[in-house]
């Protein structure tokens, strides 16, 4: 039994505690998947990025030829997508593109906004350090390296690195099954004009949000009367068809709550 105020993320840690709750397990394509909860730890299979690439828009450039002011030759260059393996050769530049594989022999590329061009002439304005804008394959994700635990809550980001890393299935829990009741012999369905002691039924509005979640299949079970083996009936039946059952009221202590009792007969709290 919870006795704190239910929201979403009590709820969600309501669900982490219920160490009892044994789910299946499903394979979904990365298009499905979204907040649901990864049933095992992710590992990459490649290297990302998978090749050393530029990180800007400039040259790419010899050590030997980092020189303030220095007039270099650009008569070759790569773009992101192109599989061209070329090497610089000494007083040359290669024009190159962010995500571009660099040259097999440079590792330094100065940002265009620090060159002067002039036809096929580059002329260094300031002086990159060794290694700048340069990614190295692998640099931020090695092959074997975890990228996502098992219980993970899959979002938008997660299923980014997902598919960063090539991966199209994933494995995930199948849904909770989660009935849910409201209580009362005075709910009714909301109406401007109630009768006698009635009250419109406002709690089930608020558990079928609170239970607005990816990797929940809810039902509403119906509205519990006042009445004990009504309740212990109810109860008994739907524990059988589902992981979780959520309750609201009936939980005093008052001559026509019964729910501490039916469920201290049944269960325990």
């Amino acid at each position: 039994m919870n006795k704190k105020p239910l929201n979403k993320k009590n709820i969600i840690n309501i669900f982490k505690r219920q160490n009892r709750i044994k789910l299946g397990t499903e394979w979904l394509r990365l298009e499905n998947c979204k907040k649901r909860i990864l049933a095992e730890d992710i590992k990459s299979k490649i290297n990302l990025p998978p090749f050393n690439n530029s990180a800007v828009d400039g040259y790419a450039i010899l050590k030997s030829d980092i020189k303030l002011g220095a007039k270099l030759i650009c008569k070759k260059r790569v773009a992101a997508g192109d599989n061209k393996i070329i090497k610089i050769n000494k007083g040359e530049v290669i024009r190159i593109f962010t995500g571009a594989r660099m040259p097999e022999n440079s590792r330094t590329v100065v940002m265009q906004e620090n060159t002067k061009v002039n036809n096929d002439i580059v002329v260094i304005k300031k002086i990159p350090f060794l290694g700048e804008n340069h990614r190295i394959k692998g640099e931020d994700i090695k092959r074997g390296q975890t990228i996502l635990k098992k219980g993970t809550n899959i979002n938008a980001n997660n299923l980014n690195l997902i598919a960063a890393i090539g991966t199209k299935k994933v494995k995930v829990f199948k849904k909770i099954k989660v009935g849910f009741f409201t209580s009362g012999n005075e709910l009714k369905k909301p109406r401007t004009k109630l009768k006698g002691s009635e009250i419109n039924n406002s709690n089930y509005y608020s558990l079928t949000s609170l239970l607005d979640f990816n990797f929940i299949n809810k039902v509403y079970c119906g509205n519990l009367k006042d009445r004990f083996k009504y309740i212990e009936n109810k109860l008994k039946f739907n524990s059988k068809k589902f992981n979780v059952i959520i309750t609201t009221g009936g939980a005093s202590v008052g001559e026509e709550d019964y729910l501490i009792e039916v469920i201290n007969k049944i269960g325990k709290i």
